[in-house]
């Protein structure tokens, strides 16, 4: 597994250190995970893009640098293999390294939560090369910065997988002796129902009169074309990510147990907090064997993790990111909890409300200083503040209230 990424100068970090270590006293039934967290700007999909790249696609990376960059970066990659840790160095030219070496033995894939499985043309079952090495890694941007050839060409890939899965479980569903298709489709199927809470979701396979992969939704049968975004994004990344997985095993191993990395960027887009909360323990339940790293904005996807690490990527006045030592994520965590103390997010309301409030503030503390006019242009403030709903109507009357004690004046609630 990957265990640090190292380079003196890589923008916008100047030098740039991200340690993944093993997560303490993690249960076997959840796979190791990572969780890259901080603003925009930061550099987070950027360095997504650098684990890739040593991993074995610098497109995404290349992309990132410019068409026209030629900027060489040095890198210090450390990998945990048979014999322990070994730490590489390598030298990168526009997303290109000066050796061919593999890094890593183990499957690794790049998936974005823009990710979208198509309707593909099928001639029925049929065997089709796994995706070469490369091709694994471009995380699945569906504005084709990457190339729109190769977009399809995984969605293909896929389809074709889940219909040779589900014809490969119909026959073993008649022979006792075995059912490894059948464990693959039901982790998959069972994954997406815990997530998206339909417990009928499932895949099949039609003959007539052309042959089709189609879905079971919520009591109907629809084409991929026919879900809703946020499904549609699922299945192209979280299922795809099991079925590429298998092919690539080439049978040989079971990919529900099986060690491999993943790259993830914003899984949480098109999805509904609701499916947010849940979408990462289903994916760390699937695959236990798993390395995750994960770059998020979501608290509902932070908060999830109960074992974990947390790197924070922190933007400085002059433009340069730096990366915290990881923090272990915690059980019970509330969205609210994240938010404020992992995301730096303090304000509760909308912007305007928050206006209101910061005015209204501004006036209780000068009036604090004894400043003429202000604890009556406080005061004045108050109800419409209030007025805005139950819980401002609440915080008022309790600001009033402790106004008036600081004041040793008495105080009408509004």
């Amino acid at each position: 597994m990957l265990r640090q990424l190292v380079s003196p100068d890589f923008p916008p970090f100047g030098k740039l250190q991200l340690d993944l270590p093993e997560v303490p006293n993690r249960p076997k039934e959840v796979a190791e995970t990572h969780l890259l967290v901080g603003t925009n700007g930061t550099g987070k999909t950027r360095v997504l893009s650098a684990l890739a790249a040593v991993l074995g696609n610098g497109g995404p990376l290349k992309w990132r640098l410019g068409p026209s960059s030629q900027q060489q970066f040095p890198f210090e990659v450390t990998v945990t293999e048979a014999a322990g840790p070994v730490t590489y160095r390598l030298l990168m030219t526009n997303g290109d390294f000066n050796t061919d070496i593999r890094l890593s033995k183990i499957p690794a894939f790049a998936f974005s939560g823009t990710a979208f499985v198509d309707d593909v043309g099928l001639a029925g079952i049929q065997e089709i090369p796994a995706p070469p090495h490369g091709l694994r890694l471009v995380f699945s941007n569906p504005f084709g910065h990457q190339g729109s050839g190769q977009i399809a060409q995984l969605s293909v890939a896929i389809v074709q997988n889940l219909l040779n899965l589900k014809v490969q479980a119909a026959l073993e569903s008649k022979q006792s002796n075995r059912s490894r298709a059948l464990a693959i489709i039901a982790a998959i199927e069972r994954a997406v129902g815990e997530i998206t809470g339909v417990k009928d979701f499932g895949f099949d396979a039609d003959a007539y009169p052309s042959v089709t992969l189609r879905t079971r939704w919520q009591g109907r049968s629809l084409p991929f074309s026919s879900l809703p975004d946020g499904l549609r994004s699922l299945i192209g990344w979280l299922v795809g990510a099991v079925v590429l997985l298998d092919r690539v095993l080439e049978g040989k191993e079971d990919p529900t147990t099986a060690r491999a990395i993943f790259l993830l960027d914003e899984i949480e887009t098109h999805l509904h907090p609701a499916w947010q909360r849940r979408v990462l323990p289903a994916f760390q339940r699937m695959l236990p064997n798993a390395q995750i790293i994960c770059a998020t904005h979501s608290p509902f996807v932070i908060s999830s993790v109960n074992r974990g690490w947390i790197h924070r990527f922190d933007l400085a006045d002059d433009g340069t990111v730096s990366v915290r030592a990881p923090e272990l994520a915690s059980e019970g965590d509330s969205y609210a909890s994240v938010l404020e103390d992992i995301m730096g997010v303090k304000e509760l309301f909308d912007p305007e409300t928050e206006a209101l409030l910061a005015e209204f503030r501004s006036r209780r503390d000068a009036a604090y200083r004894g400043e003429p006019a202000a604890e009556q242009a406080a005061r004045d403030l108050a109800p419409k503040i209030a007025r805005r709903g139950p819980e401002l109507e609440i915080l008022m009357g309790r600001e009033l209230r402790q106004m008036g004690r600081q004041l040793s004046q008495p105080v009408a609630v509004p």
